[in-house]
């Protein structure tokens, strides 16, 4: 039996069929001779299983017959599947990670628990942080243009994280992993935790909200960046990736620049990439079933925590002074000796 896919296969579809033991080598005819494009040839590395680098050249030519070649070599009785893809219309399918942290509602009224060291969690309302939200969205909308690929979500914490994994899920996510531990305050620790686990992955993207909202760090996604060795892009707020490459946007005071990067990377991700899609009826039922793994994180050392904690204080009440310009004089007084900001 040989079977005909007239479509890019994704990295997911490609681990499916080579689990079910029928497929093994993929032909690619391209329209053109000179094809480079990453995202192609990591699905000759999944089928082909070839050594990192190998069917990567200038010459679409010798690509395809280094392919060939092997596809010759197959033992009789053993099936190859045709893809034929069309360069001009074809995307590659790409692999994202989105890590993501679980937040209180900026709404909220806060008060400090006993321990003087932590926010009192009663009756408070948690979520996932909004830019995690915005970075899930980002790899979402990227693997729907590519036709393929595949969103894995990752958190680091205690088992009320699983609620955000599964919204994760319900937006889209194929799948999601929880890294088991304790509230920590220490950036580089869960960043260690999180490298440990994507170390291997062959993500193509690894994406994180710009910062958390309850500690406003940003430290997290950078780390993980210098961990894992890869190129890391700060605060964009457009995202795209093509040929190996991503080019994302990154507003500056007055202006907004481009960068260009190679593929693997770490990107942190700024509002303005897209809204997060509230999950459908049909995605929450679907969450349910897709696979969430539950593992200890690697912390290693924890170099940092908090010992106080303390709420701003209260704002004086305002005050009416008078109307108009005649009310300037007595405000220029207070703003010089009782504000003392002039």
């Amino acid at each position: 039996m040989m079977r005909t896919v007239d479509c890019a296969v994704s990295a997911g579809d490609a681990t499916r069929l080579m689990g079910c033991g029928e497929v093994a080598a993929i032909i690619v005819k391209v329209a053109h001779d000179s094809i480079v494009e990453y995202g192609l040839y990591r699905l000759f590395n999944v089928f082909l299983a070839l050594p990192s680098g190998t069917g990567r050249g200038s010459s679409g030519d010798q690509n395809r017959g280094q392919v060939e070649y092997l596809a010759r070599r197959l033992p009789s009785g053993r099936h190859a599947i045709y893809t034929y893809v069309n360069l001009f219309t074809w995307r590659p399918a790409v692999k994202i990670a989105v890590c993501i942290k679980r937040t209180p509602d900026s709404e909220s009224r806060f008060r400090i628990a006993a321990s003087g060291a932590a926010i009192d969690e009663t009756g408070l309302k948690f979520d996932m942080d909004d830019f995690a939200g915005y970075a899930v969205e980002a790899a979402l909308q990227l693997n729907e243009k590519a036709g393929g690929g595949e969103t894995v979500v990752y958190a680091v914490g205690p088992d009320t994280l699983q609620e955000s994994l599964r919204k994760a899920m319900s937006m889209g996510a194929d799948r999601a992993v929880h890294l088991k531990a304790d509230s920590v305050a220490d950036g580089i620790a869960i960043a260690r935790a999180l490298a440990a686990e994507l170390k291997g992955g062959g993500y193509d993207l690894v994406l994180f909200g710009k910062h958390a909202f309850d500690s406003s760090a940003g430290v997290v996604g950078t780390a993980a960046a210098e961990l894992l060795n890869v190129p890391c892009v700060t605060a964009a707020s457009e995202l795209s990736v093509s040929g190996g490459k991503g080019l994302a946007r990154r507003e500056l005071e007055g202006a907004a620049e481009m960068v260009e990067f190679p593929l693997p990377a770490v990107v942190t991700i700024d509002e303005g990439v897209a809204r997060p899609r509230y999950p459908s009826l049909k995605g929450i039922m679907a969450a349910k079933k897709k696979p969430l793994e539950s593992k200890p994180a690697q912390l290693g050392t924890v170099r940092v925590t908090v010992t106080k904690m303390e709420l701003p204080p209260e704002r004086p009440a305002g005050r009416i002074i008078g109307e108009g310009v005649a009310a300037i004089p007595e405000l220029v007084r207070l703003l010089q000796s009782e504000a003392k900001v002039i």
